[in-house]
């Protein structure tokens, strides 16, 4: 089992929404990462077509891709404080749930009995849940003694290319997770002296 250390930061983010003029405030945490998930596309215009009770909801963000990239997943206090009075709109079991937040219409997947391949604006999945909260998120997972991918990462990080030349030049290579190498200094100076006076005899 290896010790990984990394530095998480952290901010105090403001998302405002101009046109129902709201700020909501938050600290986050930042991935490294280009997109913290994805979720399947689930037609959003097919689905206020197809259930009655989301008649009335409208979506400003439609789009064709296959992938819904997350790039920002918000806590349970936050998500209070964005929700408004206009009542859910439910409707039979397993059939997607619409509430209007202040960000807008939000279409959310139900809870037992729900298709769980479909993902809306709403992490409805332990697997992706689970997926998302792993160590490896935050560059923290482990690594066993062997694994050689941290060497290579970060050989591939010094590694440069001279401008005139044209070689590659990098650090020296070390193995992972090894113990610090025991000092010959010592030893070192002992033979230096050691031959100095010799010379001096001579």
């Amino acid at each position: 089992m290896s010790t990984t250390t990394t530095k998480v930061e952290e901010y105090d983010l403001s998302l405002e929404v101009i046109i129902r003029k709201f700020i909501l405030n938050a600290r986050v945490t930042k991935i490294n990462k280009r997109e913290l998930l994805t979720l399947d596309n689930p037609n959003y215009e097919r689905l206020l077509s197809e259930y009655q009770h989301l008649r009335g909801v409208t979506i400003d963000d439609m789009t064709d891709d296959r992938n819904l990239p997350v790039h920002l997943i918000i806590g349970a206090n936050e998500y209070v404080k964005i929700c408004t009075q206009t009542q859910a709109r439910i409707g039979r079991q397993g059939e997607p749930v619409a509430e209007l937040t202040r960000f807008g219409w939000a279409i959310m997947a139900p809870g037992d009995g729900a298709d769980h391949k479909t993902g809306f604006l709403a992490v409805n999945t332990t697997t992706d849940y689970d997926r998302l909260c792993t160590l490896d998120v935050l560059g923290l997972e482990d690594s066993s003694p062997g694994d050689q991918g941290e060497v290579y990462k970060e050989f591939r990080e010094q590694l440069t290319r001279h401008p005139v030349e044209g070689w590659y030049e990098t650090n020296l290579t070390w193995k992972g997770n090894h113990p610090p190498l025991p000092s010959n200094r010592s030893g070192s100076l002992t033979r230096m002296k050691s031959q100095i006076n010799k010379l001096r005899r001579d």
